[in-house]
């Protein structure tokens, strides 16, 4: 059985104050097939 035929794509939110910190999340989210639908500075911009 392949893992990934049963893989679901994921839509996230990186919420990280780092910019270098965040974009390597951003990186490391689309490698594993997720799409990042935003990036914000603050949990307060999240919600």
């Amino acid at each position: 059985m392949n893992v990934m035929s049963d893989h679901v794509a994921a839509c996230i939110l990186v919420v990280e104050d780092e910019a270098v910190i965040a974009a390597d999340l951003e990186e490391r989210l689309r490698r594993l097939g997720h799409q990042v639908c935003q990036t914000l500075t603050s949990g307060e911009a999240a919600i």
